[in-house]
This record gives C-alpha cells, sequence and structure tokens, in this order.
C-alpha cells in the first residue's frame, strides 16, 4: 500500500508580522508530482500536485508545476526555484511521490532512477536535506516544504532491512514548522480517492480565510485522525517567532478560491484553472466540522436554494435528512464528462424504503434535469450513479430530495475517468480474483463488498449461505453485480429458504472489460414459529465465487 507524508516548514523572520504583511511579500512555488514509477507505480501524486498548484495559484503564488519529473528535471527546477529570489519572499516546495529513509537521511525518487541496490539511492535520488539547505540560503524570508511522499517500500522485501520505515525527522532552520502527515517512523495511508487523506484535508483548510497555520495544522491533524479512525495521527514541530496566514481574512480575493478543476493528466509545465465565474450564493462553513464515521466535512447551514451548501468536484459530501426533507448543493465544473454518485443509508442501519431524488439546477435554480437519479428501494443502503457532460464551465445546483424515513447520503460529483469514491463515506471494496472463493460471517443487515476484474465472456457466480447455529432458520440473502461506481447492473442470486445452508448459483456474460463490484447481503428477516414466537438468523456463513465459462 503507498503510504503518504506530508512535511511543511515555515519560517517567519518578523515578529508580529500581520496578515496583511504577508500577502504583499512575493510568493512563489515549485510542485512536482511524480507517479510512472517502474517499480511500484502511484495513483494520486499527480492528482495530488496538480490540485495543490491549482489552489496556491489562487492564493498568490507564483506556480511551476512538473509531473513525472526525472533526477535532472528535478535537480534543475529546484535551483531554479533558489535562484534569484526576490528579498521578503514566501517560498513553497511541494513534492508527492515516493520517498524513502536510508540511514537517518530521506531521499525523494525521481522517475526513471537506477535502482538495484540500496546505495543507488544515495546517488539516483534527490536528497530532502539538500533541498532544505538550498531554500536556507536563498534568503527566502517564509519557507514552506511540504513532502506529500508515499512511504511504503517501493523495492520489495530484498530491500527491506537496508529501508527503515517511514521518513526520518528532519531538522528545520531556525523559526520554521515542520508538519508531518503522520508520527515519525510511521506509515500513513495514501487512499483510494483522487488525493491522499493528509492532501484532501489540506486542500479543504488551507483556502479559509483569517486562520493562522498553527490552527489549519490543528484541523487537518483532527480531520486525518477522524477519517483513518486514529491510524494516523499528523503531528507538527514549531519554532514559529511570527504568524503565517495562507488566505488572510483582509486581503481581497485570498478568501475563498474556487475549486480545484484541472486534468489529472496535468503536463510539466504551469496549468492554470479554467475560468470560472464565482457563484455568489455559496455558503461555506467558517470552521468546518469533521464526521467520526468518514472524516468528510460535513454540510451546515440552510442548504436552500438561495444559499446552497458547497460541494466541491471530486469530494464526497454527507448530510442526513429527515422525511420529506431537501437539500440544494451548489458545483462549479469545467467543460468535461462527470458522473454524479448518490449513496444512501437508513439512519438505523435496518432494512427498509429508501426513496430519495436528485435533479439538477442551474445556478438560478432553473431545472435543467429532472430527476437525473431516482432511488426507490427495498433496502438499508444503496448506492445510484448519474453520468452527464457539460460542453462549457457551468455552475450547478443539486436539489436532493429524501421521500422516507431519515436517511444519511453521500453526495459526490467525479470526472468519469477518476475512480469511485467509497462506498457510503469510508468502505472500500476488498479484491477479488476469478476463481478465488470468498468467505466470512456477516451479522444481519450488513453486507460485503468485493473488486473483480472481469473480461468479455460467459460466468458462473456462486452464493452459498448457511446458520451459524446449523439450525433451520429464515436465509434471505442476495449477490449483486455492480459497475465500478457502485451502480447496479444485475441480481444475479437471491435466496428465500427456511434451511440451515442453501446454494444458489447463477449463468451471467460481461461485454465490457472492467472492474466489476459484488455486493453480499444478508437480509436475515426474523419468521414466526407455531409457538407464535419469533426466531430468525441475524447471522450467516457465507462463500462466494465467480468462475469464468460455465461450469457443471
Amino acid at each position: 500500500m503507498a503510504h503518504t507524508l506530508l512535511m511543511v516548514g515555515i519560517l517567519s523572520g518578523l515578529l508580529g508580522l500581520s496578515p496583511s504583511a504577508l500577502a504583499a511579500q512575493p510568493r512563489r512555488a515549485l510542485l512536482i508530482g511524480n507517479a510512472t514509477y517502474a517499480q511500484s507505480p502511484l495513483r494520486n501524486p499527480v492528482h495530488d500536485a496538480t490540485d495543490m498548484a491549482t489552489l496556491l495559484r489562487s492564493l498568490g503564488f507564483e506556480v511551476t508545476l512538473h509531473a513525472n519529473a526525472d533526477k535532472p528535471t528535478m535537480e534543475r527546477a529546484i535551483v531554479d526555484f533558489t535562484r534569484g529570489v526576490p528579498a521578503g519572499s514566501i517560498g513553497l516546495f511541494y513534492y508527492s511521490g515516493h520517498g524513502v529513509q536510508i540511514e537517518g537521511l530521506n531521499y525523494l525518487l525521481p522517475i526513471g532512477g537506477a535502482f538495484t541496490q540500496p546505495t543507488d539511492v544515495k546517488y539516483h535520488a534527490v536528497a530532502a536535506d539538500w533541498l532544505l539547505g538550498r531554500m536556507d540560503d536563498s534568503g527566502m524570508t517564509v519557507k514552506l516544504v511540504i513532502l506529500d511522499a508515499c512511504r511504503n517500500n517501493p523495492f520489495g522485501r530484498s530491500w527491506t532491512r537496508a529501508l527503515d520505515r517511514g521518513l526520518a525527522t528532519m531538522d528545520a532552520p531556525q523559526g520554521s514548522l515542520i508538519a508531518y502527515a503522520t508520527s515519525p517512523q510511521k506509515t500513513a495511508s495514501d487512499g483510494t480517492g483522487r488525493n491522499s487523506p493528509y492532501t484532501a484535508h489540506l486542500l479543504r483548510e488551507i483556502p479559509l480565510p483569517g486562520r493562522p497555520i498553527e490552527l489549519l495544522f490543528k484541523a487537518v491533524r483532527v480531520g486525518v485522525q477522524q477519517e483513518t479512525q486514529g491510524a494516523q495521527i499528523p503531528w507538527e514541530a514549531s519554532s514559529l517567532t511570527g504568524d503565517f496566514y495562507f488566505a488572510a481574512s483582509d486581503v481581497p480575493g485570498a478568501s475563498t478560491p474556487p475549486p480545484s478543476l484541472t486534468s489529472p493528466n496535468a503536463a510539466s509545465q504551469d496549468v492554470h484553472p479554467p475560468d470560472v465565474a464565482p457563484l455568489p450564493s455559496f455558503s461555506r462553513p467558517p470552521s468546518p466540522a469533521v464526521l467520526p464515521s468518514s472524516g468528510h466535512t460535513a454540510p451546515e447551514g440552510t442548504g436552500d436554494l438561495d444559499h446552497p451548501l458547497q460541494a466541491d468536484l471530486g469530494i464526497l459530501t454527507q448530510v442526513s435528512l429527515e422525511k420529506d426533507e431537501r437539500r440544494h448543493f451548489g458545483v462549479a465544473l469545467p467543460a468535461g464528462e462527470f458522473k454524479l454518485i448518490l449513496d444512501a443509508r437508513r439512519a438505523n442501519a435496518k432494512w427498509g424504503h429508501l426513496w430519495s431524488t436528485v435533479s439538477i439546477l442551474d445556478h438560478d435554480g432553473g431545472e435543467l434535469q429532472k430527476d437525473v437519479i431516482v432511488m426507490n428501494v427495498l433496502d438499508f443502503q444503496h448506492r445510484a450513479v448519474h453520468y452527464f457532460s457539460l460542453s462549457s464551465p457551468l455552475h450547478l445546483i443539486l436539489k436532493l430530495d429524501n421521500k422516507q424515513e431519515k436517511a444519511t447520503y453521500w453526495l459526490s460529483v467525479y470526472e468519469q475517468a477518476a475512480g469511485a469514491p467509497p462506498l457510503f463515506g469510508s468502505v472500500v471494496p476488498q479484491p477479488l480474483q476469478p476463481g478465488e472463493t470468498q468467505t466470512g460471517t456477516m451479522e444481519k443487515d450488513h453486507d460485503a463488498h468485493y473488486r473483480i476484474a472481469l473480461t468479455p465472456g460467459s460466468y458462473k457466480a456462486f452464493l452459498d449461505f448457511g446458520s451459524t447455529n446449523g439450525k433451520h432458520t429464515n436465509l434471505i440473502g442476495s449477490l449483486q453485480l455492480l459497475n465500478t461506481d457502485g451502480g447496479l447492473l444485475n441480481n444475479l442470486i437471491g435466496i428465500n429458504q427456511f434451511e440451515s445452508a442453501y446454494r444458489a448459483t447463477a449463468a451471467f456474460t460481461v461485454k465490457e472489460d472492467g472492474v466489476y463490484l459484488l455486493r453480499v447481503y444478508n437480509q436475515g428477516v426474523p419468521v414466526e414459529n407455531s409457538g407464535g414466537s419469533f426466531t430468525g438468523l441475524y447471522r450467516v456463513k457465507y462463500t462466494t465465487k465467480i468462475v469464468p465459462g460455465m461450469p457443471q
């Protein structure tokens, strides 16, 4: 698994420097995202670097962005970045990609490096200490170094003894702040969405105006800790003597920048976001709360048509609605192809009626597409997907109506080429190979999700249900085939038997190459016996697999 570290070093040479004075200082940033490694390629670094570049440019930074850079490109860019620095400048370096620690020193791995043994890293990678030294000697008044480095071992087991776990603690120049995505010598999650968890929370927190950087990182730490359920706890070491603000409240235009609108396939050069006008009616909470269950920002405010809740491209937004309650979400999108994804879960996590709709409105509230999603299912949780395209940048309002009992919703808009978000805020499907048997135990009203890559052809699906006590009871469950975004394609198998164990099979065909999801669901409805009391199965043992061809 890829892992991430984010380290930020900040030097402020003036005591009591005001937000307006800081904002007036020249700001320059160099960002590098490396993903296409021959060994252990990564998913998110170019996304992370591109999104950070867009955000920093909106905050007044002069930005240079490189994607998938080799060692000469990285070194040349660092030299240019630290040469001819104007007096009083703010400098920011951001790197996303593989990073390793050898003998207490940290190295950033370029693309195309010849790494055949651990010693090669010292000569074919970029030393993080050299970068820090260049910035310290440049005369920058404020220095920021952001290392979003995946801290697994990219070279395999043979290098395990040579590489220390995680990255080493680094000595920053006097008057600096160093912030880590997790504790030293620990590993951090790379995430399953567009961005790593730490970078995703930074992208969310940095634009909020008028907050000193210490409070910003405190909010990031709380968010990451909640999202990873305590597995990852960011921390900081600070020797700051003044305040630093990314977005100062008294600087015009620096309060709330637009969401990231750039393509993940950015070239190794400056990238400018599309020209999208701001939507005046958007409301953004001054201090977003973090949900304990998923770590996603909780919407605040009325969410009515005049004050829609903020929704960002590629970010899940969670909201709970009572019966007949409605919310509006505003989202700014560039031209392109998108998917609108809605997850729903009954508030009591019990089987029942999920009934909701989503419509697309223009920024004045005019209806563009009515009921693009209609969720009307007997289930305790469900996902629905709608695909659409825009020929030009546009501000949209998404209207969500809950027509049945209280439910929790996760609403998101993703580029069609991007991966799907976790199911229901935090559920990540487990891998399954064709022909592989997957077993488990499942409580009533629960399910399990698996992802499987299938090629065009014929397949047969198996689902075994069995009582955990070996007694006859009501076995009610299903096996469903979903698309890679979680949209329902086929109810493969349904089981409704008064048995101690039952097996069902189903033949199906696949027409397109792709990744599919399997959902195993245990409904487990209790039944009444002759004595008038209710008995039923609340836990099942299940076995499932998908095999090619049509076996007998």
